[in-house]
């Protein structure tokens, strides 16, 4: 917080009035980024029980592309605390946080080959 001349405490940031990005536009760009969870999702569909080579491949897709849809989803749920501006409460967060270490840690998972006698080629 910063001093004003008369010595009374003033935020370093003012409160922001409106979003600086019009709500139907954040909902497109939502839709629009959900396209690759949603394809990752269909292909796992497709493919699961199908991938000689690599079996587990179709399930990574699977699980991947619903976590980041739920994060997705979960990200239009209004969770601000009520002031200006709005503060995200600990508990969203913390699931946040939870949520993008899983995805991270599924990533780093699903780069492990499974096995010596596994080419790069996944389901040829």
């Amino acid at each position: 917080m910063a001093e004003d001349p008369d010595g009374s405490r003033a935020p370093l940031l003012p409160g922001i009035v409106e979003s600086p990005v019009h709500p139907a536009l954040s909902f497109l760009g939502k839709v629009v980024v959900s396209a690759l969870p949603i394809a990752s999702i269909v292909i796992g569909a497709v493919y699961l029980g199908q991938c000689p080579r690599q079996s587990l491949l179709p399930y990574y897709l699977l699980v991947g592309g619903s976590t980041v849809l739920l994060f997705l989803l979960l990200t239009c749920l209004p969770c601000g605390d009520g002031t200006d501006p709005p503060q995200l409460s600990p508990g969203a967060r913390g699931w946040r946080a939870v949520f993008l270490l899983f995805l991270f840690v599924w990533f780093i998972a699903g780069e492990r080959p499974q096995g010596p006698d596994h080419p790069a080629t996944p389901c040829t």
